[in-house]
């Protein structure tokens, strides 16, 4: 590893520490923190291609990019991502495009992990949040749980650790899953905060003032919308607070992920190698 490439890496690691600051107190990052992050990611880039002379160190980018960030932009359109989670994982897309000697790309690393390592950040937090709303689950969901977490303990029995852990984690999530949409619709939603209402928050119900009306939208409230609603509730237009959805913050996982990826490697790769390995033991055991 070279002067560039430590660089690049600890670049990255500075940036998913502010930004996981920023998303763990305020729930979202500045516009000016996040596009610099992009910005210094590009330059970052080109100068290790000019460093290398191979434009690989660049070019690999775009498609870093149109992955990473395509899903990225998905899950915004689908409202479960902020405008600020986009533009962080566009700039690790960037960072990680490309190194020599690669047999998968970093930044493919990266996002496989983040599949498993995302579902690890967000699970535990949303049970939690669940029950401290006193969300119960019904008869059905705590049998369910209950099977799901049954079959994680023998799992772990049966396979190696880390095998056992993620595919674990996976059978929980798919038995849990209609109490965790449960949980989305009734522990996330609170009345907004009049002072700190901003663009990208996501109404719950219309707000309707005479013959205006801000109404709900995946993407969340854009900023016009948000000075709109607090210059209703200043002069007293309003009845109540209008009811907003905070989600989980999700920033942590990706500082998580990045930290799981360059200490271990592929967690997918890894767990199908130690499954197929373990697997003739298993399939004797379970005989």
């Amino acid at each position: 590893m070279n002067m560039m490439e430590l660089i690049i890496l600890i670049t990255l690691l500075v940036m998913l520490v502010i930004a996981t600051g920023y998303d763990l107190k305020w729930r979202y990052v500045p516009d000016y923190a996040s596009y610099s992050f992009i910005g210094i990611a590009i330059i970052e880039r080109i100068l290790y291609a000019l460093e290398l002379n191979n434009l690989n160190a660049l070019s690999w980018a775009a498609p870093a990019t149109l992955m990473l960030g395509g899903f990225g932009y998905l899950l915004y359109r689908a409202g479960m991502w902020g405008g600020g989670d986009v533009k962080i994982i566009t700039s690790t897309a960037i960072l990680l495009s490309w190194f020599p000697g690669e047999t998968i790309p970093l930044f493919i690393d990266f996002f496989m992990n983040l599949m498993i390592l995302g579902a690890v950040w967000t699970l535990p937090i949303a049970v939690i949040i669940g029950l401290k709303n006193k969300i119960k689950p019904t008869m059905t969901e705590k049998i369910l749980m209950i099977i799901g977490i049954t079959g994680w303990l023998l799992i772990s029995q049966l396979m190696k650790p880390l095998t056992g852990f993620i595919t674990g984690l996976g059978l929980f999530t798919l038995t849990s899953i209609n109490y965790l949409k449960r949980v989305e619709k009734k522990g996330f939603i609170k009345p907004a905060n009049m002072k700190t209402l901003m663009d990208g928050d996501w109404l719950t119900e219309e707000v309707k003032v005479g013959r205006k009306t801000i109404k709900p939208r995946k993407q969340g409230l854009t900023k016009k919308e948000a000075e709109q609603i607090k210059k209703w509730w200043r002069k007293g237009k309003l009845k109540k607070k209008p009811l907003i959805k905070e989600g989980i913050a999700y920033l942590p996982a990706f500082l998580l992920t990045y930290a799981a990826t360059i200490l271990m490697g592929n967690l997918m790769i890894i767990t199908l190698a130690e499954g197929l390995i373990n697997g003739p033991e298993m399939i004797m055991i379970l005989k």
